[in-house]
């Protein structure tokens, strides 16, 4: 959604994720939507029913860690 939001194109959001969606539908995969900022976005993804989502909005990225890593980088941590 911000890649929109740069091009001072906001108001093709909605008609350019309805596309995408389905797009996403013809080849089977799952649609996510990556950055979401504000209220106002998640009530147009509300509104479009889309329900797979992510950004700022929600929280703060975090870390994932593989099994074993986070042991591993807590040591790491702690010797630094």
């Amino acid at each position: 959604m911000q890649n929109f939001r740069h091009d001072n194109n906001a108001d093709a959001i909605p008609k350019a994720l309805h596309d995408w969606r389905q797009i996403s539908a013809d080849n089977g995969l799952r649609f996510v939507i990556e950055g979401v900022e504000t209220q106002a976005d998640q009530q147009m993804l509300d509104d479009l029913n889309i329900g797979l989502r992510q950004g700022y909005y929600y929280g703060k990225p975090h870390l994932l860690f593989y099994r074993g890593e986070l042991n591993r980088t807590s040591r790491i941590e702690k010797n630094a």
